[in-house]
């Protein structure tokens, strides 16, 4: 029998305001010197059974990635602190979406975490996205994907702010669809006879 040590990096990935829980990935690299097989496999973390994946040696990546799964040492918590429809004048309104983030690391060493959420992208003239606040975030101008690449200490606790304001006319009813797509969009609604 053949013993690896692979060399193993380990990053927690999350979207609080998609799904509280927060996920752990392993990647693995110069994984084509193990000569490993697609198929399921067995995850221990911290010498404990996690449970099983799906492992695609297809890959022609020099790193591997495995999902370890949900780590409840690590916990994300989001509150949103929207402010609705105020007027802006007589023909347009806006809606202020601000978003808090707070992010612990109740493990001992140190981690690295992305934090990831998304802001509505316009492809009408009438709605206008202005972001207002993403601090150290990165935003993917063509998907409206907004990351944070974090590193933690053992017991710290980080906090981060999202804002934007969505203009649009009096005319239009505005909905924010974020969860049924890979993208948020706008859903318009135009108010017939509406004043």
């Amino acid at each position: 029998m053949i013993t690896y040590q692979p060399e193993v990096s380990y990053q927690y990935v999350c979207a609080p305001r998609y799904d509280p829980n927060v996920f752990l990935f392993a990647y693995l690299n110069n994984w084509d010197e193990m000569k490993l097989l697609s198929g399921q496999v067995n995850i221990f973390y911290e010498g404990v059974y996690k449970g099983k994946t799906l492992i695609d040696v297809t890959s022609i990546s020099d790193t591997l990635k495995i999902s370890v799964g949900i780590d409840q040492s690590v916990k994300v918590e989001y509150e949103d602190l929207s402010k609705q429809h105020s007027k802006i004048n007589s023909s347009k309104k806006k809606r202020l979406v601000d978003l808090t983030y707070r992010i612990k690391n109740n493990k001992a060493e140190k981690i690295n975490i992305l934090l990831n959420d998304q802001i509505p992208i316009s492809y009408m003239k009438q709605l206008e996205v202005e972001v207002l606040d993403k601090g150290s975030a990165s935003i993917e101008k063509k998907t409206g994907f907004v990351s944070w690449n974090l590193h933690l200490n053992g017991r710290e606790i980080a906090n981060k702010n999202l804002s934007y304001m969505i203009k649009y006319p009096e005319k239009i009813r505005v909905e924010i669809d974020c969860l049924e797509s890979n993208f948020c969009k706008f859903i318009a609604h135009y108010s017939i006879g509406y004043k």
